[in-house]
């Protein structure tokens, strides 16, 4: 027969313990369970931080690639422009 298993071992604790042993286990366990909510709660609310932040840089991006190409295209006019500009400015 095979050594009992880790769950065996600690079911046949429990089912061998002291009334005062179970509380301090529930206990425990509880205090485990509360800290490990907690986590998983600061984790959830980080995540959501990150989005946020994602959104709004994608949000900033998105702007700044407007104004990008809005100076572009003003760029593109002034070479195009220019020469004529200065033709202008020559035969005056």
């Amino acid at each position: 027969m095979s050594a009992p298993s880790e769950e065996e071992e600690y079911a046949r604790l429990v089912m061998e313990a002291q009334p005062e042993w179970l509380r301090a286990e529930v206990k425990r366990l509880s205090h485990e369970l509360a800290e490990t909510t907690r986590e998983k709660i600061q984790a959830a609310e980080y995540g959501l931080a990150v989005l946020e932040e994602k959104h709004q840089l994608k949000l900033q991006f998105e702007e700044l690639e407007v104004d990008y190409e809005a100076i572009r295209g003003e760029m593109e006019q002034l070479k195009e422009s220019g020469p004529l500009l200065i033709m202008k400015g020559v035969n005056a």
